[in-house]
């Protein structure tokens, strides 16, 4: 089902899933529908939270692409709702394959080893690219 955040409780921009027996929203993953090798990837995600989740469920067509551009929503309001630092689906990301990532607003690189919001200034919403620079990890 989706589901208001108190901080946004009228923008169906600002929804976000959440687990229901009854709920009406097939989900499904990026592996489960795309099987393609070789081909280029270009993946946006904006899921209010739930990126770590579709990136796991995208990681073997991440890891089969020939190159891949993800493209992640950073935003501190659902960094403090969720308690996970956008910087975890960086980490994810890399130990897929490898990538540079920097912010789009700003050009400025991000970096894997400290949160998004210490790298860049708070208080804004950016939108971290990523894109591989080598081969996938074989695991």
């Amino acid at each position: 089902v989706l589901r208001y955040p108190s901080y946004d409780p009228e923008s169906a921009h600002a929804c976000s899933l959440e687990q229901s027996p009854d709920g009406p929203i097939e989900v499904v993953t990026v592996d489960s529908v795309h099987r393609s090798e070789g081909q280029d990837l270009i993946l946006k995600l904006d899921l209010e939270g739930a990126e770590i989740a579709a990136l796991r469920g995208a990681a073997g067509t991440i890891r089969r692409a020939r190159r891949t551009v993800v493209v992640l929503e950073a935003q501190p309001a659902v960094v403090k709702r969720t308690g996970i630092d956008s910087v975890e689906c960086l980490r994810l990301l890399s130990s897929i394959r490898d990538f540079r990532f920097f912010a789009s607003e700003t050009g400025q690189s991000v970096a894997v080893d400290r949160p998004v919001f210490e790298q860049l200034a708070p208080g804004r919403i950016y939108n971290i690219i990523g894109e591989s620079t080598g081969k996938a990890s074989l695991t």
